[in-house]
């Protein structure tokens, strides 16, 4: 894998260079941050196909906050924050909804954010009429400070740490050494992996499954609301149709990163590759060869169906590992 990409860098022209390199960590860190919230749910042995759709939501939610003249007048400078903090609220209340209705009710991850998938989605285009929210005119009271908030916000999706590293990809690596932590030094951690492993033997074990569940998602629906400010900071405006096909992005870094899709087997860190080192420089890289874009999903779908080969014929049962890891 990492051999086929670096060929690719090194062959495809202009890919070193910095602008390149810049542009890559720009494109790379909302579908990472995704992407690592789609693997706590896959090591529960879950899904959420939500997660594009409320990622689009989150994001009309912060312009919205942005927008809003009544808002600006009363908070003033204070109005960015709120509308950071509306977008996470958003994010983690419909990720709490997928959780309770999973974990409480018992109605397969599969159907529940399928279904979570269309409300958002349409949610999204009915407030919005359809139509991006984002920069306004002199016709809407106090327009100077509501495009002022916009600027203010801009860092977050176009910001440079030393004019060299995105600020959103210092976001996003922040995102997987958190969740990494989570996973490897904390008994939540050994709880997600135990639930995936084998929910019978978790339950024995005394794992209280229902809340791992509803912990994942609810943390899911929040990351989703982080990668939604940020796309909406990068884009100046929060759009209905942004965050299409994001769900198949993110779960393409999951399984490419080798986290198994019953769950109880992978890392973030193996996600955090399957997102850059796959997902984001092999679009690069075919981008730069001039390769059409529906050749690209082809050659991503091979990656993605070679390397659940691999994985069912290289891999055993890890059945029941991880609840054996609880008592330690």
């Amino acid at each position: 894998m990492f051999a086929a990409v670096l060929a690719l860098a090194l062959t495809a022209p202009g890919f070193l260079t910095p602008a390149n390199l810049r542009n890559v960590g720009t494109q790379v860190p909302v579908n990472l941050i995704l992407a690592a919230g789609m693997t706590l749910v896959i090591l529960t042995g879950g899904i959420d196909l939500s997660v594009g759709s409320l990622h689009a939501l989150c994001g009309i939610a912060a312009a919205f906050v942005l927008t809003h003249p009544g808002l600006t007048a009363q908070f003033g400078g204070a109005v960015v924050p709120l509308a950071i903090l509306a977008a996470l609220l958003l994010g983690a209340a419909v990720g709490l909804v997928n959780g309770g209705a999973v974990a409480g009710i018992g109605i397969p991850p599969f159907i529940v954010t399928l279904a979570m998938m269309r409300i958002a989605r349409g949610i999204a285009k009915h407030v919005t009429d359809g139509a991006a929210i984002g920069i306004v005119g002199p016709d809407i009271p106090a327009w100077r400070e509501i495009n002022a908030h916009w600027l203010e916000l801009r860092p977050l999706g176009l910001g440079y740490l030393g004019g060299v590293l995105p600020v959103s990809f210092v976001v996003a690596a922040c995102v997987v050494l958190a969740l990494t932590l989570l996973l490897a030094r904390t008994q939540a951690g050994r709880y997600v992996y135990a639930v995936g492993s084998s929910e019978p033997a978790a339950r024995l074990a005394g794992v209280p499954v229902a809340r791992v569940k509803l912990g994942v998602y609810a943390l899911m629906g929040l990351l989703a609301g982080v990668a939604g400010v940020m796309e909406t900071a990068m884009l100046q405006s929060g759009s209905p149709t942004t965050g299409e096909g994001y769900e198949l992005n993110a779960i393409a870094a999951v399984v490419v990163g080798g986290t198994r899709l019953t769950g109880g087997q992978g890392g973030v860190l193996g996600t955090f590759v399957g997102a850059v080192f796959v997902i984001g420089l092999m679009n690069n890289a075919l981008n730069l060869y001039g390769v059409p874009s529906f050749w690209q999903e082809v050659a991503s779908g091979a990656i993605i169906f070679g390397v659940a080969l691999v994985d069912r014929f290289t891999r055993g049962d890890g059945g029941g590992v991880a609840a054996g890891r609880i008592a330690r």
